[in-house]
Parts: C-alpha cells; structure tokens; sequence
C-alpha cells in the first residue's frame, strides 16, 4: 500500500496518539497518579527473585531452579543492575510490553485492516485482557519477539526478512521454549503454501525454510550457550527439556487441558471481570478453524496480497495457539491472541449484511471494558489503599490481606534473612528475603520431586531459618494416586515449628522455629 505524505503523517499521528493513550491506560492500571506502583501478587517476583540471586552470584539452573529458558531473568537482570532492585520494576516492564504489543499488532492489522478498524485489535487486547497485564510473565515476552516476528514478514518474504523473523522467533523461544518453535513451524508452513499459489520451485522454497530454520537456530544456540555452559549441558537439558516434559502436567488444573475456562469456574472474579474472559476463552481458540473454513468463500473478494497476508497470519496465529492447547489458562490465552484479535476483527467486518454492526459492538466491548477496568481501579484506590514502605520502596496495596501478611514479615525480618514461602514465590523479592535452597516454592503434587524436598530440609536445618509460611492445602495432595512429596517437609514442619500469626481471611500461617 502506497501512501501519500499527507496520509503517511495521519497514519504516524493516530498510531501515536493510541500509543500515548494506551500507555496512559495501563499505567493507571498499574501505578498511582503520584508514582506509587500498584503492588502486585503474581508470578513475575519469581523472575526478579532469580534475576537478583544471579546477581549475587548464583548460576542459573544450578543453584536456581527453574524450568523455563533464561530470557526473563536475563532481562531483569539488566534491569535490577540499571536501577537496582525497586518494586515497580514489574509495572514499568507491563508498561512497556503492553504499548510494545499494542504497536506490533496494530503494524500488522494495518496490513489487513483499513482505517480505525486496523485499531480494535490492540485495543481489544489491551482494554478485554486487562486482567492479564498485571502479570509480567515470560509469555508476554515470548508473545511481543513473535509479533516482531510476523510484523517482519507481512510486508515480504524475501532473505533479509525471513533471516529476521527466524532470529526473532529464536528470541521468543528464548523467554518461552515452545512459544518461537511453533511460530517458526507456522511460517515454515506458509511458506509451502505460498510457494504453491506462486508455482515455485521447490528449490527455492527450500532455500527460504533454511534461511528461517537457520537464523532460528542459530538465535537459539547463542542466547542460551552461556548458561548451558554454566551450569552444564546435562542439567540445563534436564530442567528445561526433560522437567517440563515429565512433571508440567502434574499442577493441575492450571498446567492441563481441564484449564479451559477454569477462571470462570474457580476463581471468584466480578461479572465484568468474567465475560472479557469469556471472550478470550471462545474467541482466540475458535476463531482459527471458522477462518479457513469459510476462507474460500470470502477470498474470491481480496487481492492476492490481501490472502496471503490475511492467511500468514492464520498460520502463524494457529501455530503460537498450538502450544497453549494443553494448559488453556485465560493469560496465556490472551498472550498469545494478537493474530486471533485480528482475524475476529477482519471476520466481523467482512460479514455479510451485519459487517458495520459487529465493529460497532466489539468497539462498544472495547469501550466499556475499558472504562469499567478505570473506574474499579480508581473505586478501588479510593476505599481502601495501604501503603508500605518495603525494602525494594513503597508500594500501594489494594488487598489489605496482602498487605496485613507483608507489613508483619517487614516488622519481624530484615533484608538478607533467610525465608521459605511455602507455596507462595511473592515475598522474597519485595522483602529481599532470601531462600534456603534451590526452590523458590513446593506444591502438593508431582511438580515438586522428592530431591527438591529433600535438599529444602537438608538447607533449613542447616541454616536454623526462623520464619517460613505455611498454607493448608500444602497438607493435601492434589493427586491421590502419587506418594505426597511433602510429606517429610510436613512432619520436619510440625516438629520444628509453631505458629507465629495466622491470617484467617487467607488461611496462611507464618511459623517461628521452636
């Protein structure tokens, strides 16, 4: 699409100005008018908890525990080396990631979609998932090197592109191991179909699959051959290969199939909270199969370029979905929306009679949800904000339980103490609370093996830790026919331990050593 200056500079001027409103959006979402960051409870303060161990000099997946590859944890370790370790460091990286998402996805609608409408699907993403940008997990990393990705190719397939778009899928492996794989299958497809439609020689289309393959492969092996090497092949293969593939499935529902639309079952979410979820749980796993059954019908219509980026990006967007299928939790569903956002938004405007009508309601979805999300946030503020000054800096709570837990762990340890947080990871980071062994958290279930148990006990006795948090389902093994792997933590527990404080509303107890 050729542009005329007048209308290059419309385009800029509206891209930006969505830009500026979409980070004005999360940031109060996120943080106060004052500055103050939101504190939030999820599963980032395992990454910056890691990042900052690496910082003192701990060697990932060795000493640290994890199961994913690096790429967070390397990225927060730049940022606690930049600034040091500050608790709105998460917001301001859900910040980014957001108006980063926002801006890939609207360069690739604009391909497919005209005028405002090349708009709605950031901002269904962004105003819809609001929920899930209070998460500054590894998923949204992978998910914005996959959007570059796509981005890199909708306007050419030629060498230099497809070079980039395999080195950016390599990048989103980085932060999600099967995240950059599948994107980079879904091209790989699109290629053959591609060179198909164009009757190229298959020669060629080779060629094009080991550009990709290769720059690909090559991304994956220098982001990670450092801390492979650190901690050995063996172990680094062993925890982010062999762990994930053995012991994933054991936390459940979240890590199964029996995840789809678990939010809504189990959690206890408002009613606006719960049909934005509805909407990601129906719309980004269905979207897929209804695009290419009714594409025949609805191609005859578009340019050849219009089809093959309309289906480039149906294969790319059902290939980063494949993954997702055996554990559907609504945040990585929404993570990996971006393509699906788009077709729904090009399927509601090529609808026959009532095309007009369905942008209309998804702006109008758009609009309330986002308003509703401010004016909670703001109610919210308003009846019942506390504030407490933590080692990593102040911090604004919404939950007073949260609040309640984290002032008395402020009252009775100081920085550099030794903590367990039973099966919460929330507190070590905040507090800079440091933990006993290898694991940051154990779960009832298969996830968390016998060794891992066995070296947490052998590193609280040794280091005689005074405080560790206990929760009751700890002592109920989510899988009946599996020996519970807490067991000798739970007797060593009740042996050594007596309750400190008990946080009745949570069901959390803070134990002292005898």
């Amino acid at each position: 699409m050729n542009l005329t200056p007048p209308a290059k500079g419309r385009l800029l001027a509206s891209s930006s100005w969505f830009l500026l409103a979409a980070a004005g959006f999360l940031y109060f979402q996120l943080f106060l008018p004052n500055g103050t960051p939101i504190f939030l409870v999820a599963d980032h303060w395992i990454f910056l908890q890691q990042a900052r161990e690496m910082l003192q000099g701990k060697v990932l997946y060795l000493d640290i525990f994890q199961f994913t590859f690096p790429g967070a944890e390397t990225v927060f370790v730049v940022l606690l080396k930049i600034f040091g370790a500050k608790v709105w460091i998460p917001n301001a990286a859900l910040i980014v990631l957001g108006v980063g998402l926002a801006w890939l996805t609207t360069a690739v609608s604009r391909k497919v979609l005209s005028g405002s409408n090349a708009l709605l699907p950031a901002s269904l993403l962004l105003s819809l998932g609001f929920l899930f940008w209070h998460n500054a997990t590894h998923h949204w990393f992978s998910a914005l090197a996959a959007m570059a990705g796509l981005a890199v190719v909708m306007s050419g397939r030629d060498g230099k592109r497809l070079a980039a778009a395999g080195a950016l899928f390599g990048l989103s492996t980085w932060f999600t191991q099967t995240q950059g794989g599948a994107a980079l299958l879904g091209l790989g497809i699109y290629l053959v179909w591609e060179g198909q439609q164009e009757k190229e020689h298959w020669r060629r289309v080779l060629v094009r699959e080991l550009i990709v393959a290769g720059a690909f492969a090559g991304t994956v092996l220098v982001t990670n051959a450092y801390f492979a090497w650190k901690a050995g092949l063996g172990q680094f293969l062993s925890l982010t290969v062999m762990f994930p593939a053995k012991y994933f499935h054991f936390q459940k529902p979240d890590n199964t199939p029996l995840a789809y639309m678990a939010g809504l079952r189990y959690y206890h979410y408002q009613w606006w909270e719960r049909w934005p979820q509805a909407f990601f749980d129906l719309a980004v796993p269905l979207v897929y199969p209804y695009f290419f059954f009714t594409w025949r019908g609805r191609s005859q219509f578009l340019s050849d370029d219009e089809k093959q980026r309309l289906v480039l990006v149906g294969f790319l967007g059902a290939a980063m979905l494949a993954p997702v299928v055996s554990a559907p939790v609504e945040y990585r569903l929404c993570a990996v929306s971006p393509p699906a956002l788009i077709l729904v938004v090009w399927l509601a405007g090529s609808a026959r009679g009532v095309g007009r009508t369905a942008l209309r309601l998804l702006w109008f979805a758009v609009l309330l949800c986002a308003t509703t999300a401010t004016f909670t946030t703001a109610r919210r503020e308003q009846m019942g904000l506390n504030y407490l000054d933590l080692p990593t800096g102040r911090a604004a709570f919404l939950d007073r339980e949260w609040f309640h837990e984290y002032r008395w762990l402020r009252e009775h340890t100081k920085p550099g103490d030794y903590f367990f947080g039973g099966c919460y990871v929330y507190f070590y980071f905040p507090l800079k609370l440091e933990p006993p062994s290898d694991v940051l958290f154990v779960l009832p279930n298969g996830f968390t093996r016998p060794d891992q148990v066995s070296r947490l006990l052998e590193a609280l006795e040794a280091e005689k830790v005074r405080f560790l948090m206990w929760q009751t389902r700890l002592e109920r093994p989510q899988d009946y026919d599996q020996a519970d792997p807490l067991g000798p933590l739970w007797a060593y527990v009740r042996a050594q331990y007596w309750p400190a404080v008990t946080f009745p509303v949570a069901k959390d107890q803070i134990l002292e050593r005898r």
